[in-house]
């Protein structure tokens, strides 16, 4: 009444087990060991399952009892009917008494009542014959088998870790564990998907995913297509019935197709992967997708962003972008038209020619947006297993090298369904079984630990523990591991990758980034910010040794000339009167401060090819003169950021409340 599961192992019946006998005393086939061996039979090799020879008492006190006086042999002939289907062997009419060789089902073999090659003092008659009586007939009315009486254990077939047999070849799962023989654990902090009706599940969006997973996948010799839906396949397995004690009935039964399930009857569920990143920059569970103009998800598939670059070299993944980086200081028609600039259509050649000022470094070579409305999709994935035994003979594909298998850990082979490879194949006659790939408990236990199960190419490797892979780190594998420390704010958001802060560039962000050129050897040292260089001045009296500095600070060191302002574009005279604050004194803000001339910006230097101040604010394209001022707004070599010379240079209405 109790199922077998040739994927599971038999466990004996614990005292006191509700519906159940620790033993049971039964008739087996003589020499059961032998039996075993000839049959290959699956129930012999249950390491739990034990069997002992029941001794007839003897002697004086027992003879009222049992009838024996002498020690009785281990095997006894029972008779049994002539057409009933049993396994034990039976005892032949010859000479010496033989018996059939060992089968699962013995061939019939009624004991007949005349011997041969000579006859035995119980043979029949068939002839008169002088001191017996008639009928000179006999029938073949029964079967004369050699068996042993044993107590055996009894119990049940259970699953691997926890799980039990509900019915042949299939288990129910304890939580922690799927698959069809419980050896798959669930790692719920990574791809594992509870509503999932397939133990493992693909992009049917995408008719190529194999193709394009190919690359990614371990060693093995087949690939199952995720378009031929390979998960939960169907299987085949044999059925014996018995209609009475004279027929049996063995067909062949066609399972498969269905939900594995759990203990409690529930579905599974399954995984469903993906090799993209999964982060708090980036997470499919929230739809999260961070936005910052450093930012953007390296998992793209590839395009041609609009400053002219790829950053993503992936190639038929499906994954849809999340990110776009702008044009290097670009501004589109409707945002021109936007902050109501006048403009004359003839001066711009197109929309994309059009470039604008801007005090704000990191804008110069574009920045990055996310799209509206894009999500992340887990695009191309295809789930394998590596079988993981203590014991390397037990984990063997069947069905690599054409079915003839082979054993993972020496050829390191990975598997896309464990059903598929590594469920017992047996077939049947009366004689014997023939098995490939039963499993057995005394060669050990296995895991099929589940690789890309965990986040960022992680591998479950037992019920919710992760085994990250290199360059990141936490129990679900989300947090990126960066060897740099990324300086100024900025977050290490991929392995040994830092997304910058405003500002920064560089592998750890120490690069400063400068809207304007620092000129004249001036070096940008922070977020448009330059150093200019100066150095003391010489101007000296005529004093021996040298002289004293006629321009001096305080403490009499010379004062320093060179070069000054934003850019590093002001000359120091330190021989001047006096410095100009280049400020709007209309401003009220500035109301403490000397006034200008006019009350707006003053143009300190920058003349056009005649002398005056025609091209005041931007780069003349018709003759190559640079026209500078010190306004923030220009400089000694252009107008803004202007890769393609085009003079066309507008300025950027920027919320100065935007934090850098």
């Amino acid at each position: 009444s109790r199922p077998v599961c040739h994927q599971g192992f038999f466990h004996p019946f614990l005292p006191n087990e509700e519906n159940s006998v620790e033993f049971w005393m039964q008739y087996t086939p003589c020499n059961l060991d032998d039996w075993c061996i000839a049959t290959n039979g699956f129930d012999c090799k249950q390491e739990k399952k034990k069997s002992r020879v029941i001794r007839v008492r003897y002697g004086a006190q027992w003879r009222s009892k049992t009838g024996r006086i002498a020690p009785p042999e281990p095997c006894v002939m029972v008779e049994i009917g002539d057409d009933a289907i049993s396994f034990f062997p039976y005892i032949v009419a010859s000479s010496n008494e033989s018996t059939t060789n060992h089968h699962r089902y013995s061939p019939k073999s009624p004991y007949s009542w005349i011997s041969s090659p000579r006859r035995l003092p119980w043979n029949a008659f068939t002839t008169p014959i002088d001191g017996h009586t008639k009928p000179w007939l006999y029938e073949l009315d029964r079967q004369v088998a050699y068996v042993e009486w044993r107590n055996v254990t009894q119990g049940s077939y259970h699953c691997a870790n926890g799980g039990r047999c509900i019915q042949p070849d299939v288990c129910s799962c304890a939580k922690g564990w799927i698959g069809f023989d419980c050896r798959t654990p669930v790692c719920e902090q990574g791809y594992y998907e509870e509503d999932q009706d397939k133990f493992v599940s693909g992009n049917f969006d995408q008719k190529g995913e194999l193709n394009a997973f190919k690359k990614f996948m371990g060693n093995n010799t087949y690939r199952l297509d995720p378009m031929d839906d390979y998960s939960n396949p169907n299987f085949t397995t044999w059925m014996e019935h018995f209609v009475n004690s004279t027929t049996l009935e063995r067909f062949s039964v066609s399972l498969g197709k269905n939900p594995y399930l759990f203990n409690d009857l529930s579905h599974q569920g399954g995984y469903s992967c993906s090799i993209r990143s999964v982060s708090q920059w980036e997470d499919y569970r929230t739809q999260y997708i961070h936005n910052h103009p450093n930012y953007y998800s390296r998992y793209m598939d590839k395009k041609l962003e609009m400053d002219g670059g790829t950053y993503t070299e992936w190639i038929g993944m499906d994954w849809d972008p999340t990110h776009s980086k702008s044009k290097k200081l670009q501004l589109d028609l409707r945002s021109f038209m936007a902050i109501n600039v006048t403009f004359d259509m003839n001066v711009y050649r197109t929309p994309e020619s059009v470039f604008m000022y801007t005090d704000r470094g990191y804008k110069k070579d574009g920045e990055w947006s996310r799209i509206q409305g894009a999500e992340w999709k887990k695009g191309n994935c295809i789930i394998e297993f590596e079988r993981f035994c203590e014991y390397g003979p037990k984990g063997v594909d069947l069905e690599s090298n054409g079915g003839k298998g082979l054993n993972v850990k020496d050829y390191n082979i990975f598997v896309q369904d464990t059903d598929l490879a590594f469920r017992p194949r047996i077939t049947y006659d009366h004689k014997r079984s023939y098995p490939h790939g039963r499993w057995f408990t005394k060669e050990g236990e296995c895991v099929d630990r589940v690789i890309r199960g965990c986040y960022n190419n992680g591998t479950c490797i037992g019920p919710n523990q992760c085994r990250c892979s290199p360059g990141w780190t936490g129990n679900d594998c989300t947090i990126p591991i960066c060897t740099q420390y990324c300086l100024h704010n900025g977050n290490c958001t991929h392995p040994n990758m830092c997304t910058c802060e405003r500002g920064w560039s560089g592998r750890d962000c120490s690069i400063p980034l400068c809207a304007q050129e620092c000129q004249n050897f001036g070096v940008c040292v922070a977020p448009d910010t330059c150093q200019c260089m100066q150095w003391p001045n010489r101007f000296v009296d005529g004093r021996a040794e040298g002289g004293v500095p006629l321009f001096q600070r305080p403490d009499g060191e010379p004062q320093l000339t060179g070069w000054t302002g934003y850019d590093c574009s002001t000359p120091v005279c330190v021989q001047a009167a006096g410095f100009r604050l280049n400020v709007d004194t209309s401003d009220p803000s500035n109301a403490d401060l000397p006034p200008s001339n006019s009350g707006e910006l003053i143009s300190l230097g920058g003349h056009g090819k005649d002398g005056s101040l025609e091209c005041s604010s931007e780069r003349c394209n018709f003759y190559n003169k640079m026209v500078t001022q010190n306004d923030g707004r220009s400089f000694q070599t252009g107008c803004g950021y202007d890769p393609i010379d085009t003079g066309c240079c507008i300025e950027n209405d920027i919320n100065q409340e935007e934090p850098f």
